[in-house]
């Protein structure tokens, strides 16, 4: 998906320099995502997740649970 593409450019940039990264919400999706700042915080978490499971499904991400995932 083209979400998935953006999240996965931007993080190899950073993951080449560690193993864990943190990033506030709002910051990644609408500085770094590209997805619209008229989402709510629920909404974002919505739209991000479809790229996340691919990511994980590739092996890019370690599977985590929301609770672990968002903080």
């Amino acid at each position: 998906s083209a979400v998935a593409k953006r999240l996965y450019r931007y993080l190899d940039k950073h993951f080449y320099h560690r193993h864990l990264l943190e990033y506030d919400l709002a910051d990644l999706a609408f500085e770094h995502v590209g997805l619209s700042r008229d989402y709510e915080p629920w909404k974002v978490k919505q739209k991000l997740q479809p790229a996340i499971t691919e990511l994980e499904e590739k092996g890019y991400l370690e599977p985590l649970p929301s609770a672990k995932r968002y903080k």
